[in-house]
């Protein structure tokens, strides 16, 4: 079984919270941690879920990740996403090609506050769970799944025979974020900090929205477009529900 590392001392408390003793294998702690009354809580926490606890050099924490803050955990990831148990105002996230594990963990958490249903991400080309990504989101990584996928656009059919309305945002597009009224399942398709998103994958999409911006030259950071659009889509939906 592989399993993924947690650093952080919010991460790994939210790790050790949300996770049953079974997918929980070890925590890894700094030899000064007793110095530091928040590890001393992680510590308290992992002997709470019967979790091994060792430790480990910083220099070989720091070759996991260096913003670790003295704690590692290891997990398992195994988080389920059933597309037929899905409500009729769920949200779901598509991303093509995120390459920097900051930016991916910075739209994990803002997927969890936002409740997100499931973040799926293309397997080329792009980041994935790693120590700095799960650190980024801040817990999030304990309660949305992260579904990767060899094919998007097979992914994009799927989300559609489901009754998602697929959305791709593209700067070049006509309709505004602000002026689209979002109904039933909605998906957001996004792509990469520097390719955008393919054009393969923009023809299958329902219908393309941009984000407005004084600037055009310039482009919202991935994540912080995320955020906005997530916004937009839950300001929407307090007004509905």
């Amino acid at each position: 079984m592989s399993f993924y590392k947690v650093i952080g001392i919010h991460s790994c408390r939210e790790a050790l919270k949300a996770r049953s003793s079974k997918e929980l294998k070890k925590i890894y702690l700094c030899p000064e941690w007793h110095k530091n009354h928040l590890l001393v809580e992680l510590a308290e926490l992992a002997k709470m879920k019967q979790l091994k606890l060792e430790i480990m050099s910083v220099k070989k924490l720091n070759q996991i990740g260096e913003s670790h803050q003295g704690v590692c955990v290891l997990k398992d990831h195994q988080l389920n996403f059933d597309i037929r148990s899905v409500g009729e105002n769920s949200v779901v996230l598509i991303l093509d090609r995120i390459q920097d594990p900051r930016n991916f963990g910075a739209i994990i958490r803002t997927a969890w506050l936002m409740g997100v249903k499931c973040i799926f991400i293309s397997s080329r080309r792009s980041t994935y769970l790693s120590p700095s990504a799960i650190k980024s989101a801040s817990g999030g990584a304990e309660y949305v799944p992260v579904q990767r996928k060899d094919n998007l656009r097979q992914c994009l059919e799927e989300l559609k025979k489901n009754q998602f309305w697929i959305y791709a945002l593209d700067p070049c597009s006509k309709n505004s974020v602000w002026e689209e009224q979002f109904i039933g399942r909605t998906a957001f398709l996004l792509g990469g900090e520097s390719s955008g998103l393919r054009e393969g994958l923009k023809k299958t999409c329902d219908k393309m929205l941009f984000i407005p911006q004084k600037e055009k030259s310039a482009s919202y950071n991935v994540s912080v477009a995320v955020g906005i659009v997530l916004g937009e889509y839950s300001r929407q939906k307090s007004l509905i529900v």
